[in-house]
């Protein structure tokens, strides 16, 4: 039997559904925020952080030293307060690593934009030199064709003689 006869007529060429790509996700996430621009959008939330760590007890009921204990009981009682103490020193030695390489980062990226900044301003001046160097060989240029007597724009007879090739 053909698998055609198994389905109706109306539901031969109806297409089937397939899971997006995340770029035809993401145009259709954009599709429904153009629909309706009234709508409040929803941002992700922000992603957990790295150690979750509980704040020390203000009071400790049950201290013990840095033996487990006598009874089997007090063995967890110890893992546990070793562990939770552990991970709390983790996390802050974590928090002050990534501080300093932030800091380190800041002080690179403050250099190299005072060293961006030093060699742009320099060429900035370069090139301001170059154009007033530039503005006052027109200015000499227009002041000596205008003391020649010549009309700006027109050649003198002069320079259309030098300007001739010799013939051959």
């Amino acid at each position: 039997m053909d698998r055609d006869d198994e389905w109706p007529a109306e539901k031969r060429h109806i297409k089937r559904r397939r899971n997006l790509t995340p770029a035809e996700k993401q145009a259709q996430d954009i599709e429904q925020l153009f629909d309706n621009p009234t709508s409040a959008m929803r941002l992700p939330s922000p992603p957990p952080p790295v150690f979750r760590v509980r704040p020390p007890p203000d009071m400790v009921p049950h201290v013990q030293g840095s033996s487990s204990g006598v009874g089997s009981g007090e063995f967890h009682v110890y893992k546990m307060t070793r562990r939770n103490e552990s991970d709390r020193i983790n996390a802050m030695k974590y928090e002050a690593d990534r501080a300093a390489a932030q800091e380190e980062f800041n002080k690179k990226r403050a250099m190299q934009a005072a060293q961006d900044e030093a060699k742009t301003s320099k060429n900035r001046s370069r090139r301001e030199k170059k154009k007033r160097a530039l503005q006052r060989a027109r200015q000499a240029n227009e002041a000596e064709t205008l003391s020649s007597g010549d009309v700006p724009g027109n050649i003198s007879p002069v320079r259309v003689e030098s300007q001739k090739s010799p013939v051959s």
